[in-house]
C-alpha cells in the first residue's frame, strides 16, 4: 500500500511492484496478492518436454485410429540434446499413453521428434506385463 500527500489530500493505492524478470505478480480485489515465480529450471524444462512427447503420442493414436484402451508398442526419435529428458521421464510418458513398450533413439541431427506407434494385442500386452503363467 502507498499512502501520498499532497496539498491536504491523501491518496491511498495498492500496487505491488517487482523488480525481478522471473516473478510475475497481481493485486486481488480482496486486497491478496499473488507474486509467481515464473523462471525454468532444467527440470521444470525437461517435464515440459515430456509433456509435449505425450500431446505428440496421442497424436499419432489418433491418425492410427487406435482407441483410449489399445496398448501400444511405441518408437520415439528425439533430438540428441533430449536424449537423457526423454529416458528420464520414459515412464510417465508411457503410463500416459498406454504404452507396454518403448524405446528411445536419441538421434544426431534431428531437429524435432517423431513417435511411430503400433498396436498390440491384449496377448502380447499381458506377456509384457509378466501376466500369463500367474494366474491361478
Amino acid at each position: 500500500m502507498v499512502l501520498e500527500a499532497e496539498d491536504s489530500t491523501f491518496t491511498l493505492t495498492t500496487r505491488i511492484e517487482v523488480d525481478d524478470d522471473s516473478l510475475a505478480a497481481t493485486m486481488l480485489p480482496s486486497g491478496a496478492f499473488v507474486v509467481l515465480d515464473t523462471a525454468l529450471d532444467d527440470a521444470l524444462e525437461a517435464e515440459g518436454w515430456a509433456r509435449d512427447l505425450v500431446r505428440l503420442v496421442q497424436d499419432e493414436r489418433k491418425a492410427a485410429g487406435l482407441h483410449v484402451g489399445d496398448r501400444i508398442r511405441l518408437e520415439l526419435r528425439v533430438p540428441e540434446d533430449k536424449g537423457a529428458w526423454t529416458g528420464a521421464h520414459l515412464d510417465l510418458i508411457k503410463r500416459e499413453v498406454g504404452c507396454v513398450d518403448a524405446s528411445v533413439i536419441a538421434a544426431p541431427g534431428a531437429k524435432e521428434p517423431t513417435a511411430a506407434v503400433e498396436k498390440v494385442t491384449e496377448k502380447a500386452a499381458e506377456t509384457r506385463r509378466g501376466l500369463i503363467g500367474t494366474r491361478t
